[in-house]
């Protein structure tokens, strides 16, 4: 268990917005579309990758009861849980002060058994959407979802209310890929991918280095005969994703930009 000052997240709320989308996602220059799938794949690689952050930071991660959502988060979410020893007993050094997941406007579904269990052992609790727009979370990040979670995210911008940080992921298309030209709504996808490009011609696998000892029985190793280059380091399929939600939670990186239009 990590110690709590080490948990930045630690009683604070991050709302997902987002799930399922209802078009193909367009093809951009970090992710080509390779599989029929594409569109939920994405969209659950985002999904895990935020979850992961936020649960490694002590965090809460709230959002809309969801078929495709709510399974994975319930999931995932075991991966951190600490079931509790007894009443509250150690309570200040758990990773979490509160559930771990904020179920919003849950409804009778084919996985309700699944949340009510949740709720009923503890990493999960239920609640309406409105008590988020009472009580604003951290950041909202927006993660694929149909295009009525615009209208969602505008509710947020009340007068006098505290402004809340908005992330859009678009890679991962429906109002997600909408928000990205909404003055407001920060894009970290966009800035992390540039910064990634621009060390990837870079960045290399070193070739491995040759023993000191002379090979037994005057054998040569293999390498010694052909030598290596170094290597370009691959491009893994979503690895941007885990790197973007650390930028988001990160408070010492480099503050993302707004889109202004």
């Amino acid at each position: 268990m990590r110690p709590t000052r080490d948990l930045p997240f630690r009683g604070r709320t991050v709302l997902l917005l987002g799930g399922q989308v209802e078009e193909s996602p367009q093809e951009d220059e970090f992710l080509d579309l390779v599989a029929p799938d594409e569109a939920d794949v994405r969209v659950e690689e985002a999904i895990i990758a935020l979850s992961r952050a936020v649960f490694a930071r002590g965090g809460q991660l709230a959002f809309r009861d969801d078929s495709l959502v709510t399974p994975l988060l319930l999931e995932l979410v075991l991966e951190y849980w600490q079931s509790l020893p007894g009443e509250e007993i150690g309570g200040e050094n758990r990773r979490f002060i509160a559930a771990p997941l904020l179920i919003l406007d849950t409804h009778p579904s084919e996985h309700h058994g699944d949340v009510e269990h949740a709720i009923h052992v503890g990493y999960a609790t239920s609640a309406a959407f409105t008590s988020q727009i009472e009580s604003p979370p951290d950041r909202i990040v927006c993660i694929g979802g149909r295009l009525d979670y615009l209208e969602q995210v505008n509710r947020f911008n009340r007068p006098n209310a505290r402004t809340v940080p908005v992330f859009s992921i678009p890679s991962t298309g429906g109002a997600a890929s909408q928000l990205r030209s909404i003055p407001g709504i920060r894009n970290p996808e966009e800035i992390v991918s540039q910064i990634v490009r621009s060390r990837q011609d870079v960045i290399r696998f070193e070739p491995p280095e040759l023993e000191q000892n002379e090979p037994i029985r005057g054998e040569r190793h293999r390498w010694e005969s052909s030598p290596f280059e170094p290597e370009r380091v691959p491009q893994f399929r979503y690895s941007l994703y885990p790197l973007i939600m650390n930028a988001i939670l990160d408070p010492d990186f480099e503050p993302l930009p707004v889109t202004v239009r």
